[in-house]
């Protein structure tokens, strides 16, 4: 593979060869799914769910094949053939899980996000938090756990209302096929706005509820 002639030159040939891989990839997503619900557990953060997949073949080859993509090696370079979601009740679980997460894997920062630091103050829309992970040296060194050394996952934490936020949008949004009205846009964000303070409040409430029991 190091050889140029012997590269794979298109997304058909990447997608052979990630379909001879899939089980691997498949195999990585469940295992993580099952590490992180036990973390969970073991740490007493209740969580809403916890969910695994593995990119597609059709998805994988759609993404390399996008204009302006130019991928070295696919298999390295794409950071989410593997993802992981855990949506939380509350804000304040969203930094537990995330310090967990910063403990038991090794973290890719480069490639990781906090998309609440991403908007403008007086923006509201998408948030959750994007790791980019990899297993620590004393786990992949593990048996269960070598065939998986070297690859990457992303894992996504947001609590569920930025869940439900995320899949309203994406439907309203990226799944129609007709441009949005401004001023539905704008309704959308303001119910976007409307979620975060929810949000906020729901984590107070539960703060007081601890503080009287």
């Amino acid at each position: 593979m190091e050889n140029n002639t012997n590269r794979p030159q298109n997304p058909e040939e990447w997608g052979k060869i990630y379909q001879e891989k899939l089980a691997l990839y498949e195999g990585f997503a469940n295992k993580l799914h099952e590490l992180i619900t036990e973390l969970m557990h073991k740490y007493d953060i209740e969580v809403a769910h916890i969910e695994a997949r593995t990119k597609s073949v059709g998805s994988f080859m759609e993404k390399i094949g996008r204009e302006g993509k130019d991928y070295s090696n696919p298999l390295d370079d794409i950071t989410d053939l593997v993802g992981i979601r855990v949506i939380t009740y509350y804000r304040e679980d969203v930094e537990k899980v995330g310090k967990i997460i910063n403990e038991e894997f090794d973290i890719d920062w480069r490639n990781s996000v906090d998309l609440s630091q991403t908007l403008k103050p007086d923006t509201f829309g998408y948030l959750s938090i994007h790791y980019v992970i990899s297993l620590l040296d004393t786990r992949s060194e593990l048996p269960e756990w070598e065939s998986h050394k070297n690859i990457k996952a992303e894992v996504q934490v947001r609590t569920v209302l930025q869940h439900a936020w995320a899949e309203i949008e994406h439907t309203l949004l990226y799944k129609t096929q007709q441009e949005i009205p401004n001023d539905l846009k704008r309704r959308l964000f303001r119910l976007s706005a409307l979620l975060e303070l929810a949000d906020e409040q729901f984590s107070a409430i539960q703060r007081t509820l601890k503080i009287n029991k």
